[in-house]
């Protein structure tokens, strides 16, 4: 192999192994953005359900306090006809409180449902980041190994430039790198200032 062949093989690396470190620094962020993504889902589930279960609770309040008045209407009818309280007018008042009650449990258990939904969804969206997470941290680890394949590729190559002794082929093939670096830039330099 001549010098240029040399120089163009290491470029050839070089250029390899960057781009893999940049890939591999790409895959890293991905994976501190997808786990912070799963964070945050989880965040928003908590926050959802928790408005979920306030809004539950503020339905049920006004169905009580609708229950309370409704029975309170009753009773003034009641009196003020001259109906007695006892039997058939009692369990009236009765079936008020008992539908009021149904009304109020039924709310706060759709409440109870959405919230369970939300939490639901962001568990499953957050175990989604957590996947891609997973995947971006596989792919680095992939990155990482070609790295070293391309080191080890580098080695194989400067270690072929000694016919025959990988040590001398090593020193060698630097130096010749080396050489053929300082004489291009010496002519770029030196058909510049021609």
């Amino acid at each position: 192999m001549d010098m240029l062949d040399d120089l163009l093989n290491i470029g050839a690396i070089a250029t390899r192994f960057i781009s893999q470190n940049q890939i591999k620094g790409i895959s890293k962020q991905q994976v501190n953005a997808y786990l912070r993504e799963a964070a945050l889902n989880k965040q928003i589930g908590t926050f959802n359900s928790e408005v979920a279960n306030r809004t539950g609770m503020a339905a049920v309040q006004g169905i009580m306090h609708e229950t309370s008045q409704l029975l309170s209407k009753q009773v003034n009818i009641m009196s003020n006809r001259g109906i007695s309280l006892e039997g058939s007018p009692m369990l009236v008042l009765g079936e008020t409180v008992a539908m009021g009650e149904k009304k109020a449990q039924e709310a706060m258990f759709n409440a109870n449902v959405r919230g369970i939904n939300h939490q639901f969804s962001a568990e499953i969206a957050a175990q989604h980041a957590i996947t891609r997470a997973e995947t971006a941290n596989a792919n680095a680890m992939i990155q990482s190994l070609n790295q070293a394949k391309t080191a080890v590729d580098s080695i194989k190559l400067l270690s072929s430039m000694g016919g025959g002794n990988p040590v001398t082929g090593l020193i060698n093939g630097i130096g010749n790198i080396a050489t053929g670096a300082i004489s291009t830039i010496g002519k770029i330099f030196g058909s510049l200032t021609s």
